[in-house]
């Protein structure tokens, strides 16, 4: 008894470890045979060509299938990113991610494949991405590095006060900008100075523009409110120089007329005032008014038949016609009335003014008020209507003026 008691104690360990021995057997086996299941492109990925560059991406622990083909396929646009990691460096891998949407990187045809494992999926797929994706984004790569360059270039001139130089140079950053990437320039410090410089310049109006970017657009508190602090130190902008931008950058063809009950005659006080404002808002301008006879001029104010005006204002490169007629009734002219236990003066004229953009000879804009004349010189009258049109009308309610659409 006590020999086959020893040996069944013996047999039983043994059995056991045989077991654990099989058991271990079978998940290599098993492992093994997944492993020589798989579709060859896992070990052995395609390799590059003329037309495409190949990647291969691989997820574990995924709870569905599909999450892991998910998975798997953001993994090899991490590989095809790595591609560019001679020219941008592992964090610059991450950061071309975050800026880059990589398009046309597809899952070759029957190239994804899934094994579960323990309740989880384990996925792989290879990827093709075209070379010529490939060539465009180095060449933006490097654009960007020479962007840099350029910027440290400006901060130099900039430094030893090569104005034009630096202001040049700017202009082609902030051009070239969207055609580049990973470009460690802050775009708001470089439009700040940019304003800078132009305010060095003497050009006040630019400056002005430049911080009001920053003041719109930028996403820094810092940088904004740095753009409001120098836009205060900036002196009194020209009154009408909102208008440069409202209407695009478009010279303008004034047609300002008079009208004292007879017929409409060119208004020349009104004229130049409003060309000495176009002068200061550095918006190209040229008088049409003073060509067009009585009969022209009716028909631009009273027919709102513009034609006549904007292909004349288009022959001198104007993109906008804005036209003022000053058009006083002689029989209300001097009259008074009781209002309020006082005596006033009758309204006895109408400022009337069109905003036309000349490609099209559109109508944009347009709006009138009621004045008194009584028996101001013409030369006062110009004065108060132009101020009038500008600061209570034009700068708070005109439109922004678009190219017009393009001719079917």
């Amino acid at each position: 008894m006590g020999f086959m008691a020893g040996i069944k104690r013996l047999f039983i360990p043994g059995a056991l470890l045989l077991c654990l021995m099989f058991c271990g057997c079978l998940t290599i086996i098993d492992n093994w045979r997944a492993s020589s299941q798989r579709p060859g492109w896992i070990a052995y990925p395609k390799t590059d060509d003329s037309l495409y560059v190949y990647r291969t991406g691989h997820s574990a622990g995924s709870p569905t299938k599909e999450a892991a083909r998910d998975a798997a396929f953001q993994d090899s646009i991490l590989q095809v990113a790595r591609i560019f990691l001679p020219l941008t460096g592992e964090e610059g891998v991450i950061n071309l991610l975050s800026v880059l949407s990589l398009k046309n990187v597809e899952i070759l045809p029957d190239c994804f494949y899934a094994e579960k494992r323990g309740g989880l999926f384990e996925g792989w797929v290879q990827v093709s991405f075209p070379i010529v994706e490939k060539q465009k984004i180095y060449a933006q790569i490097e654009a960007g590095d020479k962007l840099e360059q350029m910027w440290q270039a400006i901060l130099m001139d900039a430094k030893q006060a090569k104005y034009d130089t630096a202001r040049k140079q700017l202009t082609e950053l902030f051009a070239n900008k969207n055609e580049a990437l990973l470009v460690n320039v802050d775009l708001d410090e470089a439009r700040l100075l940019q304003g800078d410089i132009f305010k060095e310049q003497k050009d006040v109006i630019e400056a002005r523009r430049s911080y009001d970017i920053v003041r719109n657009t930028s996403t820094s508190e810092k940088w904004k409110k740095l753009a409001e602090e120098k836009t205060a130190q900036l002196p009194e902008p020209p009154r009408f120089w909102q208008m440069a931008d409202r209407w695009g950058g478009k010279g303008v063809g004034l047609v300002c007329a008079i009208r004292d009950g007879a017929k409409c005659r060119w208004f020349k006080d009104l004229t130049a005032i409003l060309t000495g404002d176009c002068g200061e808002a550095k918006i190209a301008n040229c008088d049409i008014g003073q060509k067009m006879d009585a009969g022209q001029l009716s028909e631009f104010f009273d027919k709102m038949d513009f034609v006549s005006a904007c292909s004349a204002a288009e022959g001198q490169g104007a993109g906008i016609v804005f036209g003022v007629l000053y058009d006083i009734d002689p029989a209300k002219r001097g009259v008074m009335i009781s209002q309020f236990d006082m005596t006033v003066p009758v309204p006895d004229t109408v400022v009337k003014f069109f905003v036309v953009r000349t490609p099209d000879n559109k109508l944009m804009y347009n709006d009138q008020f009621r004045e008194i004349t009584g028996e101001k010189a013409e030369s006062a009258l110009a004065g108060r209507a132009a101020s009038v049109i500008i600061t209570k009308y034009l700068v708070p309610n005109s439109p922004s003026v678009p190219e017009p659409p393009p001719v079917q």
